[in-house]
């Protein structure tokens, strides 16, 4: 049984935990025939080691709301209300860090705030809480899996494996009548995983596979949002 999806639909729709409406087939697409010259890049995953920790103290990343530069201005924080202590951590599995590109109203923002998300998924597997992609994902989607990671917290279920991987990615012009400024579309690859039991057994399989994602960027006037994440096609 396919769970867990990266994208296409909510995990707690796949779950059979609710039925999520707004990540189909007929949701509104990007114009890429619209767009000259379109840039494309590579997105690596982060390589970096070790969870940061937060300070308590004066001026810190957690004193200051979500969509707020910290004072001194510094080059990456944790985001308020993301954990840095992860149960369930696997290799790979880093922290994911807000950086001062995402706070620019340009491409490059654009770009920083969807690897923002990607990592921030995995993150929230390694730690069971939905509050790091939370962060930045005002979609529908993004609040009906944090249901599903509430209700396995509450079940004292975690899962194993199903990271996400990014490959390439290219930035088009989001269509007018979608609720963004960019369409970042990306190849992305999800690992075989496991929703497991406090003991151990098996409740639900997610095998790998492979999607075409389209990721919404909406600028907010502070920084970028993610407002919506489809499949490609």
């Amino acid at each position: 049984m396919i769970w867990l999806r990266a994208a296409l639909v909510s995990v707690a729709s796949v779950l059979g935990l609710a039925e999520v409406s707004g990540c189909t087939h007929g949701d509104p697409r990007p114009n890429y025939s619209s767009v000259a010259g379109t840039p494309s890049v590579t997105t690596a995953s982060s390589s970096a080691t070790g969870a940061p920790t937060r300070s308590a103290g004066s001026g810190a990343p957690t004193s200051v709301p979500v969509d707020q530069i910290p004072p001194g201005r510094p080059a990456k924080w944790v985001p308020a209300g993301v954990p840095t202590v992860a149960p369930y951590k696997e290799p790979g599995d880093v922290v994911p860090m807000f950086t001062l590109a995402m706070f620019k109203n340009n491409q490059l923002g654009a770009l920083a705030a969807a690897q923002f998300y990607r990592t921030a998924r995995n993150w929230a597997y390694a730690t069971m809480e939905p509050s790091s992609f939370l962060a930045i994902c005002d979609a529908p989607k993004c609040k009906s899996d944090a249901r599903f990671f509430n209700d396995a917290m509450a079940k004292d279920q975690h899962i194993v494996g199903a990271r996400q991987t990014q490959g390439s990615a290219s930035v088009v012009i989001a269509p007018k009548s979608s609720d963004a400024e960019w369409v970042i579309q990306s190849k992305v690859t999800l690992a075989d995983g496991r929703l497991v039991s406090r003991s151990g057994s098996t409740v639900r399989i997610q095998r790998s596979e492979a999607q075409l994602l389209n990721l919404y960027l909406r600028w907010s006037g502070k920084m970028w949002r993610i407002s919506a994440e489809f499949l490609a096609g």
